[in-house]
């Protein structure tokens, strides 16, 4: 029988620049970029899940925007799969708080090895493997047309 599905939200923040942050990550022996998140605790909504995983990872406190987007695939080419919601967070300004011994801690543990703003045609011209796929085409999108009314499926 599978493994029922991991449960995660992951934060789309957003500067005033139309960039977003975007964490590097190395795990299992993998390399690659994402937006800030993770799986939910037991009994953890997704919106209280993104609003810790946001905490945890860059310091900041979140005030969560809509659910903008659901993506589900194999977690690592496993025959687990991973249930995602994406939700936006705007933020002021491209900054992150220093020297929270917590955060950098936390990302010692968790494989997260740099924390970078990106436009949306530095996501479409990089070769780095960056989640969600065409993440670019999406922060244009959002940038153009706002949030969605409904959250959008990803294929």
């Amino acid at each position: 029988m599978p493994a029922a599905p991991r449960l995660a939200a992951r934060a789309v923040l957003l500067a005033p620049t139309g960039r977003i942050l975007l964490l590097h990550h190395r795990v299992l022996h993998r390399t690659f970029w994402a937006t800030p998140g993770g799986g939910l605790e037991p009994g953890e909504s997704y919106e209280d899940a993104a609003v810790r995983e946001v905490r945890e990872e860059t310091g900041l406190a979140a005030t969560l925007g809509p659910w903008l987007w659901e993506d589900r695939f194999d977690l690592f080419g496993t025959a687990r799969v991973q249930l995602e919601r994406f939700y936006l967070v705007r933020v002021p300004a491209e900054a992150l708080p220093s020297g929270l011994r917590r955060v950098e801690a936390f990302h010692a543990a968790e494989g997260i090895t740099e924390a970078r703003w990106w436009s949306a045609a530095e996501l479409d011209a990089s070769a780095e493997p960056i989640f969600p796929e065409r993440l670019g085409a999406l922060l244009a999108e959002l940038i153009a047309d706002g949030p969605p009314a409904t959250p959008r499926v990803l294929p």
